[in-house]
């Protein structure tokens, strides 16, 4: 007989997915040294054209969003079947914990520290930072940089964190509605409903109006940042493992299934295909498929378990961080020896590339180690479900979660 205490210490633990946070971390980086080159006047002319790389980066956001959708309110249903409730103060916790350091880290250093190296100035960029400053801060300070992002100038080194405080304002209401809700699902269909209707009806309206009107181009960027639904897609993706749909599951896991998934996936993003306004739901969807195979398929055509890839799994949030810092560092050194404002030809862009991969590794795996890791060492106090790669995975339990095991 599983005691009480034997129950609450069992760990939720999908496969592959720490690992799959490394890649779409990878992805924003290449994004981002395109983007840049563009910024510094140095796109070449023998390159995919900016936007496939301006959508790469925004889709591996929107993957992020699913993924995280799907974990966060995963842990939070086994929560409540384990103890009947949600623990707030304790999800806090948690959160506080894990994003707070790195997220005020980097802020700090956008709004008050590379503006005094004028080798780290933006065009335009920086120029503009001084202008409502102290409100600037306030936005940052309280995670209201997506709204940053879509109503003031881009501040440099920290507008990137538009995506964390997407999520911080999602999960300051989550947990609470499924601590009160006996049926979340409703609530998660609801979110998407409701998010498609406003969201899509802004962006029409300022598609209808060129542009010209400030309010609806404001809320249409807000909106287009702020991509909740595609965290509530993730968080329909819970409810399937969790419910256990059986039949769904053995169609999405048989592998032709898999394989016409995947062919899908790649062939639609390489060949740029959008959906209108639906783009990211479209996708936000394709990943979750993709994330239900790699992490709850046994027979998965992707291995993502290996130590190196669960390690870059585990600093992809400094990864996501810190990179745009180090792509300029990186640009700092190859215009060094190439010039500024000059194309750089394949060996620069090669070391380009090298150089902003290896600067945000190595700065990501200091800041993990040395800054990340005594906040990450205290979660432990406020852990209700335990969960990821930390805990050693063994054999799959009896319970009703298919997901989680025994300690």
């Amino acid at each position: 007989m599983v005691t009480k205490k034997e129950h609450l210490n069992r760990h939720v633990y999908f496969p592959g997915l720490t690992g799959l946070r490394f890649f779409a971390a990878f992805l924003v980086i290449l994004c981002h040294v395109e983007e840049f080159k563009y910024i510094w006047g140095i796109r070449e002319s023998n390159t995919w054209d900016l936007h496939f790389f301006s959508l790469t980066g925004e889709l591996a956001v929107t993957f992020f969003f699913v993924l995280s959708g799907f974990l966060i309110t995963y842990l939070l249903l086994v929560e409540k079947e384990k103890t009947g409730t949600i623990a707030m103060k304790q999800f806090y916790m948690r959160r506080v914990l894990r994003i707070f350091p790195l997220y005020y880290l980097i802020v700090f250093l956008g709004l008050f520290v590379f503006p005094q190296f004028p080798i780290f100035d933006f065009p335009d960029w920086t120029d503009q930072l001084a202008g409502n400053f102290w409100f600037k801060v306030l936005m940052y300070l309280f995670f209201l940089s997506n709204l940053a992002a879509a109503s003031i100038f881009p501040v440099p080194y920290a507008v990137h964190t538009w995506s964390i405080g997407v999520e911080e304002q999602f999960y300051l209401l989550w947990p609470a509605l499924v601590k009160f809700f006996k049926n979340t699902l409703p609530i998660l269909i609801g979110i998407i409903v409701v998010y498609i209707i406003v969201a899509k009806g802004f962006w029409y309206l300022d598609d209808l109006n060129g542009g010209a009107n400030r309010m609806y181009q404001v809320l249409a960027g807000f909106f287009r940042f702020t991509r909740i639904d595609c965290m509530a897609i993730g968080g329909l993706g819970a409810y399937l493992i969790y419910l256990n749909q059986d039949k769904f599951l053995n169609l999405l896991y048989n592998k032709f299934a898999q394989a016409g998934l995947y062919i899908v996936v790649f062939a639609t993003y390489f060949a740029q295909i959008e959906f209108g306004y639906f783009t990211h739901e479209v996708y936000a969807c394709l990943f979750l498929l993709i994330i239900l195979n790699i992490g709850t398929n046994k027979n998965t055509f992707f291995e993502l378990e290996h130590p190196f890839f669960k390690y870059l799994g585990k600093i992809s949030y400094g990864l996501y961080m810190y990179n745009y810092f180090c792509v300029r560092l990186a640009m700092i050194v190859v215009q060094y020896f190439w010039g500024e404002n000059t194309l750089l030809g394949w060996e620069g862009n090669i070391l380009l590339y090298a150089l902003s991969v290896i600067f945000t590794l190595v700065i990501s795996a200091l800041s993990y180690e040395y800054f990340e890791k005594p906040f990450l060492r205290l979660k432990h106090r406020f852990t209700i479900v335990k969960s990821g790669e930390t805990f050693k995975k063994k054999e799959v339990s009896k319970m009703k979660f298919p997901f989680v095991n025994k300690v």
